[in-house]
């Protein structure tokens, strides 16, 4: 099994709202690892419409989808991202003041934040060892909303980044 991966926080889910969280962590001075379960960067975006123009992102009148993953690209480059592709979180475990992610293929991953970006964490609501399942209600709002998990506070967030609604991890 490879070594235990350090790092400040780690992003689940490599589309364009994990590939800006990476942007703006990094502004700060915070390094990132992110995991996606598809075998590419770029999330739906990329899967899904790479060529269909898109309207709706702010500052940019028309874009494709490719053409907004290349940008986030770029942007990030100077911050040197590992990316760990065709792997999904199994589990978050608690460790002290520190969470442990572990992935498919055995990736572990300690961090003290998480930043999930992805809607796939819908497919596996249980993921957070020890702790609370996620209600409907907050399975609903995981699919539209990237969620912050840091120290014993899970944040579901709107598309912006601002928190919604705190909800507290119970583990052991």
């Amino acid at each position: 099994m490879p070594d235990q991966i350090k790092t400040d926080c780690l992003i689940v889910g490599a589309g364009p709202v994990g590939l800006f969280a990476v942007f703006e962590l990094g502004i700060l001075g915070i390094n990132a690892e992110v995991i996606d379960n598809l075998d590419k960067i770029g999330g739906q975006c990329a899967e899904l419409y790479p060529d269909k123009p898109i309207y709706d992102i702010p500052g940019l009148p028309e874009c494709t989808g490719q053409s907004l993953i290349d940008n986030l690209l770029k942007q990030i480059e100077p911050f040197k991202t590992n990316f760990h592709l065709n792997q999904r979180v199994d589990s978050i475990k608690k460790i002290d003041d520190q969470w442990l992610a572990v992935t498919s293929t055995g990736t572990e991953i300690l961090t003290p934040n998480i930043f999930i970006a992805a809607k796939s964490i819908a497919t596996n609501p249980n993921i957070l060892d020890n702790s609370k399942p996620i209600s409907d209600e907050k399975l609903d709002a995981a699919i539209i909303a990237p969620i912050i998990i840091t120290d014993e506070m899970a944040f579901v967030t709107d598309i912006k980044g601002v928190c919604n609604e705190g909800v507290t991890l119970h583990t052991t």
